[in-house]
Parts: structure tokens; C-alpha cells; sequence
């Protein structure tokens, strides 16, 4: 296999991944679909930047499901006003929608960022993806994980324009300080309700 037919796999992951995100009711499987969307984001990056400085993003975006995870959001997961068929619908034809701006975006957008497309697919997968997760959420938990879906398609574009150490560890404070917030913000509205 290839390296160009692997990175095609990691986006088709990335997809997959932030469809569940999307339209998963059940709080373990959407922190499995982000392991696997980071594990994802890690091969496209691997793509452009060193392993070590790949092996960052990997280990930071575990360490941010690991902090949400120690909150235990479960009981503000489930979204009852899109977990009819109708709104299973409108997401997924949201959906579609994003994936065909992608894919006419990304031929304009290669001009402007010198790389491979599946960098630039999958980037900007993440970034539509996160926008309309932040766009149909009123938990805090599926709005911080919109948050996360987009920081890393913005990552994966920006791991194609710099390879600078700094702003990767910049990138990785953002990340775990985002996700001290949402821990804490989760945790303060359980207190409240009990």
C-alpha cells in the first residue's frame, strides 16, 4: 500500500469519524470516534511534519479525551431534538452538504497551500464538520467537542503551512486548556443539578 492510498484512508477515517461525532447519542462511542479522529489527524500530519512532532498531536488529543472523559458528562450527552429520524436526517444532509463544499473548495484552496489534497480534504472536513457540530449543539459537552473537531482540522491545515515546535506547543496548551475548561464547566453544572 501506499502512502498516498493510506492518507486517503485517514481522511475516509476523519469522515466517518466526525459523522459519529455528529450523530452519536451515546457519550463512550463519540469518545472512541475522537481517539480514532486523532489517530487519524496524527497520519495526515505524519504526512508533512516529523513523527515526534505528529506523536504531539496523538498524545494530546488523548490526554484532552481523557480529561472530558474524567467528568463524566453522560447525563448532559444525549440531544433530544435531533434524535428523531427527521433530525438524524437534516444532520446527515447537512452532512452531505459540507462534503460537497469540500471537495469544490479543495482544488482553490491547494493553490494557496502547497501539499496534498487528502491534507487539505481532511482539513477542511474537520473544520465543516466542527462548525456544524457547534452549530446544531446546546449541551456543552457536543459544542466542546465541535470545538475539538475544528481545532484539529485547522491543525492539519496549518501542519502543512508551518512546522515550527513553538507553535506546536502552543497548539498543544489551546488544546488542554480547552479541555480543563469543558471538564470544569462540566463538572460545575453536574453540582448544580445534585
Amino acid at each position: 500500500m501506499s502512502v498516498e492510498t493510506i492518507s486517503i484512508i485517514a481522511v475516509i477515517l476523519l469522515g466517518i469519524t466526525s459523522v459519529l461525532l455528529l450523530v452519536s447519542q451515546n457519550w463512550r462511542m463519540s469518545m472512541i470516534a475522537l481517539a480514532a479522529q486523532y489517530l487519524a489527524v496524527f497520519w495526515l500530519v505524519a504526512l508533512v511534519w516529523s513523527i515526534n512532532l505528529a506523536m504531539a498531536k496523538l498524545v494530546t488529543g488523548w490526554m484532552v479525551i481523557a480529561i472530558i472523559a474524567a467528568s463524566q458528562p453522560t447525563r448532559d450527552y444525549q440531544d433530544r431534538r435531533f434524535a428523531t429520524v427527521p433530525g438524524i436526517l437534516i444532520k446527515l444532509l447537512s452532512t452531505i452538504m459540507i462534503g460537497l463544499l469540500v471537495f469544490s473548495l479543495a482544488p482553490e484552496l491547494s493553490k494557496a497551500i502547497p501539499t496534498g489534497m487528502t491534507l487539505i480534504w481532511g482539513g477542511l472536513i474537520l473544520i465543516g464538520m466542527g462548525l456544524l457540530q457547534l452549530g446544531f449543539s446546546t449541551h456543552i459537552s457536543r459544542i466542546f467537542l465541535g470545538l475539538f473537531t475544528l481545532l484539529s482540522g485547522f491543525e492539519i491545515l496549518y501542519a502543512a503551512v508551518e512546522d515550527s515546535m513553538l507553535v506546536e506547543g502552543l497548539l498543544v496548551i489551546i488544546n488542554l486548556g480547552v479541555a480543563l475548561i469543558c471538564s470544569y464547566l462540566l463538572t460545575v453544572s453536574t453540582l448544580e443539578v445534585e
